[in-house]
C-alpha cells in the first residue's frame, strides 16, 4: 500500500483489515526485527510522518508476514493529546515505554 494510500483511508476501514488479519493469521510464532521493519516500510512512511501513518505501515507490514500485532491508541487529558503505537503483547514496537506510558490505552485493535 502506498503513503497516499495509507493517508487518505478511512481509519475505519484500516482497523477493520487489521482485525480481519488477526483473524487469519492463527498461531504464527512472533518474529520481528525493528531494521527489517523500519527498512520495509520506508516507502510508505518516513520518520517524519506522524505516529498513525507509521504505526499503521508497520501494521501492513507484520499482516503481510502472518504476524497478530496490536494497533493501540491512547490519550492523555491535560493537555489533550492522542497517539497511537504498535504493541505485541506488552512489548512496544514502534515507540519507547518511557513515551506511551504518558497515554491512556482507549482502543487497541
Amino acid at each position: 500500500m502506498t503513503k497516499r494510500a495509507l493517508q487518505y483511508r478511512p481509519l475505519q476501514a484500516h482497523i477493520e483489515d487489521i482485525r480481519k488479519c488477526k483473524a487469519q493469521c492463527g498461531s504464527r510464532p512472533f518474529e520481528f526485527t525493528m531494521a527489517q521493519a523500519l527498512e520495509d516500510i520506508r516507502t510508505m512512511a518516513t520518520r517524519h510522518d506522524q505516529c498513525l501513518l507509521r504505526s499503521l505501515a508497520l501494521m501492513r507490514w507484520a499482516a503481510s508476514r502472518g504476524m497478530a500485532l496490536d494497533l493501540v491508541f491512547g490519550v492523555t487529558a491535560r493537555p489533550f493529546q492522542a497517539h497511537c503505537w504498535v504493541q505485541h503483547g506488552d512489548m512496544v514496537l514502534n515507540d519507547s515505554l518511557d513515551h506511551v506510558i504518558n497515554f491512556t490505552p482507549i482502543l487497541a485493535a
